[in-house]
């Protein structure tokens, strides 16, 4: 195999994992909501002498396994404990997520 057939076979297993990662078939480690796109957010710890060190803020990421009709399989999906009402609301109305 000589060096441009190599490169362009590379080329093409790395457009192929951008585009799963697009479609969202690859599952990101971070903890960030998949609907409402909360994550991690950075503020101060604020003591009485009004001292203060940085801290996080971490989002309540949960993973919840949905029925999607459109399909008739399930997905999992990492969703923010705030979001699982709304998930539910318009599981009950009978809208897709």
């Amino acid at each position: 195999m000589d060096l441009v057939s190599c490169f362009l076979d590379l080329e093409t297993q790395s457009l192929q994992l951008t585009k799963k990662i697009v479609k969202g078939t690859v599952c990101a480690m971070s903890r960030t909501c998949s609907k409402t796109g909360k994550k991690t957010a950075f503020g101060n710890t604020r003591s009485h002498s009004l001292r203060h060190t940085r801290r996080t803020f971490k989002a309540n990421i949960q993973k919840k396994r949905v029925f999607d009709p459109q399909t008739g399989t399930f997905k999992t999906m990492k969703v923010a404990a705030s979001y699982l009402r709304t998930l539910a609301k318009r599981m009950q109305e009978g809208r897709t997520i």
